[in-house]
C-alpha cells in the first residue's frame, strides 16, 4: 500500500512539474520573443506539438499508474513525457539567458541536463523499453532479459558519452562542466558501440511485442491489437504525407493536425488497452475499419470517374456539370448498399475466415431445421455444426419431452 501511494504521488508530481514546463515555455515565448533561438531550437510551431504530447503521454502515465502502480509503463510514460517537456522548455530558458545576458540561475547544470536527455540518443531507450514490457510491465520471457541488459548498456554508454564529454556542450556554447579529458580518445569508440547496440535493441524490442501477439491469449491479445491499430494508423499517416505537399488542396496545417492525432493515439490506445476500460473487441473496430476504408476509395473512384465520363458525354448538349455531378451522386448513393455488402464480404473471406465459415454453417443449419422432424438426425447434425463452428472437445444437449421428462445426450466433437 505504501509503495502504491508513493508511485501515485511521485507520478502526480512529475505530471504538475510538466504542467510547470509548459507553463514556463509559454512564458519564454510570449515575453521573449524577439530574442534569436539557438538553432538546435525546433521553433514554436514544433514546441507547441511537443508539449502537447508530452502532456499526453503524462497525463495517461499518471492514469495508469494509480490503477497498476507496479506496470513499469507508467513509468515510462512519465519519463518520456518528462524527459522531452523538460528539454523544449529548458532549451528557450537557457538561451534567452545566454543571449540576453540575464544570468539567470542553474544555467550550467540544467544546460548540462539537457544535453545529455533531451538533445542525446539515448532518450530512445523510453520506446525501447516501452515494447519490451507493454501491456503488463513484465518480460514476455526471461529470455528476453539480456536483450533489456543491452539496451541498459547501450544507454548508459550513450549518458557516459554525452556527459563527460571534455568540449562546447550542444544546448548553449559553454565547456561542459564535467568534462573529462581521459575520455576523449574512447569516445568515438564508445559511442558508435552504443548507438548501435540501441539501434538492435529497439529492432530487437519490436521484435518482441510481435513475439507475444503471436502468444498472447484473451485480453492480452486485445491490448496489443489496440496498440498495434494505432501504430498502423500512424504509419499510415506518415506514409500518405509526401502526397498531400504536392496537393494545393490540403492547407499548410492539415499535416501537422494529422501527425499529431496519430501520434495522439499512441499513448490513448495504450492507455486503454492497460486499464481496460470497456476493453472492446478490436477485431470489430478493425473489421469495419478496412471495410469503410475500402468503400470509400472504391466509392470515390467511382464518382471521380462518372462524373468525368459523364461531362465528356454531355458536353455536346450541355456545358454545365450539375447534371453529370447530380447523376453521379445518385448512382454512388445507389451503389452504396450492394457495394458494402461485396466489400464486407470479400474483408470476411479474406481476413476473418473462420468467423465467415462458422457464419456460413450456421446459416446452413438453420435453412435445413426447418426440414428436419427426426430427433436422431437433427441431434447429430447439430453436434456436427457445434464441433465446426465452436470446435470444443466436448459437447451436451438436453431434450424434454412431456411423458418422459428431460434427458441429456452427450458427445465427443474433438
Amino acid at each position: 500500500m505504501i509503495r502504491a501511494r508513493w508511485a501515485r504521488g511521485l507520478s502526480l508530481a512529475v505530471l504538475v512539474t510538466l504542467v510547470g514546463f509548459v507553463v514556463l515555455w509559454g512564458f519564454l515565448n510570449t515575453r521573449y520573443a524577439h530574442v534569436p533561438r539557438s538553432p538546435e531550437d525546433p521553433g514554436v510551431g514544433f514546441g507547441l506539438f511537443a508539449l502537447t504530447l508530452a502532456l499526453l503521454f503524462a497525463v495517461v502515465g499518471v492514469l495508469i499508474l494509480r490503477r497498476h502502480p507496479r506496470n513499469a509503463v507508467g513509468w515510462i510514460f512519465c519519463g518520456l513525457s518528462f524527459v522531452y517537456a523538460s528539454g523544449i522548455a529548458l532549451l528557450d530558458y537557457l538561451w534567452v539567458s545566454h543571449e540576453e545576458r540575464l544570468g539567470w540561475p542553474l544555467s550550467k547544470p540544467l544546460a548540462w541536463f539537457v544535453d545529455v536527455t533531451f538533445q542525446s540518443p539515448a532518450a530512445f531507450g523510453f520506446f525501447v523499453f516501452f515494447f519490451l514490457l507493454f501491456p503488463n510491465g513484465r518480460l514476455p520471457s526471461p529470455r528476453w532479459r539480456y536483450l533489456a541488459y543491452l539496451a541498459a548498456g547501450s544507454i548508459a554508454g550513450l549518458f557516459v558519452n554525452g556527459a563527460f564529454r571534455p568540449d562546447v556542450l550542444n544546448t548553449i556554447p559553454i565547456q561542459n562542466p564535467l568534462g573529462v579529458e581521459a575520455l576523449e580518445p574512447f569516445r568515438q569508440a564508445l559511442d558508435l558501440a552504443s548507438f548501435s547496440g540501441l539501434v538492435i535493441s529497439l529492432l530487437g524490442s519490436v521484435a518482441s511485442l510481435i513475439v507475444r501477439l503471436r502468444r498472447s491469449r484473451g485480453d492480452e491479445r486485445q491490448q496489443i491489437k489496440w496498440f498495434l491499430t494505432a501504430a498502423a494508423v500512424l504509419t499510415t499517416l506518415i506514409a500518405l504525407a509526401p502526397f498531400t505537399f504536392f496537393t494545393p488542396a490540403f492547407p499548410v496545417w492539415a499535416w501537422p493536425l494529422a501527425l499529431l492525432t496519430g501520434l495522439s493515439l499512441i499513448p490513448i490506445a495504450a492507455g486503454v488497452a492497460i486499464l481496460k476500460y470497456r476493453l472492446y473487441e478490436i477485431d470489430v473496430i478493425i473489421n469495419r475499419a478496412l471495410v469503410y476504408a475500402a468503400l470509400t476509395a472504391i466509392l470515390g473512384v467511382t464518382y471521380l470517374g462518372s462524373v468525368v465520363l459523364l461531362q465528356s458525354l454531355l458536353q455536346p448538349i450541355t456545358r454545365q456539370s450539375d447534371l453529370a455531378i447530380a447523376a453521379s451522386t445518385l448512382a454512388v448513393a445507389a451503389l452504396f448498399r450492394p457495394a458494402r455488402f461485396r466489400v464486407q464480404g470479400f474483408i470476411d473471406r479474406r481476413f476473418y475466415r473462420s468467423r465467415y465459415d462458422a457464419a456460413e454453417t450456421l446459416n446452413a443449419f438453420s435453412a435445413r431445421l426447418r426440414d428436419r422432424v427426426d430427433l436422431g438426425s437433427l441431434s447429430n447434425e447439430l453436434v456436427s455444426v457445434v464441433g465446426t463452428t465452436m470446435q470444443p472437445a466436448h459437447a451436451a444437449f438436453w431434450l424434454t419431452s412431456p411423458k418422459h421428462g428431460a434427458r441429456s445426450e452427450e458427445a465427443d466433437v474433438g
